[in-house]
């Protein structure tokens, strides 16, 4: 199923095929199992330059009749802080507390992008461009 931003659709099954329905507006993306078993779902990236999607979000054995949604409040943005708060492959424990640099909607990335973070000593801050 390819659905887009707020909307919903039905996982049937009839004669052994699963078929999703043709998605409707709704307050959030969501899917329904109706397909009288448990199936696994994901919600998943798909850009023009891959031939597969990336999956984002998955639920394993959805009973049926239940459903499953993308949070309405899921953020699918890539953000980028420049601080010596912390080092390489450390966990985050709370917020990070400097401001966001650079931030960008996940949609909107190409699969693969390269950045470049330079200095700009004439505003004294760090830049992030696209390569």
């Amino acid at each position: 199923m390819q659905a887009q931003g707020r909307q919903q659709t039905t996982l049937t099954k009839d004669s052994g095929a699963f078929e999703f329905s043709v998605p409707v507006e709704a307050s959030y993306m969501k899917a329904i199992n109706d397909t009288g078993a448990k199936v696994d779902f994901t919600f998943d990236f798909k850009t023009t330059e891959a031939s597969l999607p990336t999956p984002m979000l998955y639920y394993n054995n959805v009973e049926s009749k239940k459903k499953v949604a993308l949070p309405p409040r899921y953020d699918l943005k890539l953000r980028a802080y420049v601080t010596s708060d912390y080092t390489e492959g450390q966990i985050l424990q709370g917020e990070i507390t400097v401001p966001v640099l650079w931030e960008v909607d996940l949609a909107e990335l190409s699969e693969t992008t390269t950045w470049n973070l330079t200095w700009d000593a004439s505003a004294g801050h760090y830049k992030i461009t696209k390569a």
